[in-house]
């Protein structure tokens, strides 16, 4: 599938008042240690997946449910998703948007890593949900300023150009694969939308706190 993007980013899209009443939102949940697969306790009809697995994932998060977001909030996500889709022509249908997801990563040293990541993966998964649906349009919301932290790059993979040049005998090297979120993506309120079989991951933060919304949109299998 080749598509003249594969993110498509709204630069401050945000407004710093509305970006703090995310964080107010944010401010009465609890958090809890981030992991990775489906949860049937945020998705009724979704399969029962949770791992814990530190050196896939390391981070906090916090699910917000869409009875805590403001209106005007849900309604600019949602406006979010369509200024994308049809500005890089992915036209995917969407039916609804998932629980959100307030993510905290961390400069917080172990084993693994030097802070807290989230390495290569994609949103969507092989099956779709019990209701038909999946994950088609993901995004993330940057809710801390790009001076407060480093690392925590949103990174992805594009493989067309490589293997484009791809001879008898020769290999591609991983890094010419990987691309880089551009700082207008890591400034305060920016929304950064991709599909969500893209793979991608964010890089270990190495100082202070990235604080990001993510939001999944589901559908119905491609046609």
């Amino acid at each position: 599938m080749l598509y003249k993007n594969y993110t498509y980013i709204l630069p401050n899209f945000f407004t710093p008042d509305e970006v703090s009443r995310i964080h107010g939102v944010a401010d009465s949940i609890n958090a809890e240690e981030s992991k990775t697969g489906v949860f049937r306790d945020r998705d009724p009809d979704a399969p029962p997946v949770n791992h814990d697995n530190p050196t896939v994932r390391q981070s906090t998060n916090k699910w917000i449910e869409h009875s805590l977001v403001p209106s005007q909030i849900f309604d600019k996500i949602n406006e979010g998703f369509t200024i994308a889709k049809t500005n890089s022509g992915w036209n995917y249908d969407l039916n609804y948007m998932e629980a959100f997801q307030y993510t905290i990563y961390t400069h917080r040293p172990t084993q693994f890593s030097d802070g807290d990541f989230y390495t290569w993966h994609c949103d969507q998964g092989t099956d779709t949900y019990p209701n038909g649906n999946h994950r088609k349009l993901s995004a993330t919301i940057q809710l801390t300023s790009p001076d407060e932290y480093e690392g925590g790059y949103f990174q992805w993979l594009e493989w067309e150009n490589a293997f484009n040049t791809l001879r008898n005998g020769s290999m591609i090297n991983s890094h010419d694969l990987i691309h880089t979120a551009p700082f207008s993506a890591k400034e305060l309120g920016s929304m950064i939308i991709f599909p969500s079989w893209l793979h991608h991951q964010v890089t270990p933060v190495t100082r202070g706190e990235r604080r990001s919304l993510v939001v999944w949109n589901c559908g119905f299998p491609y046609k």
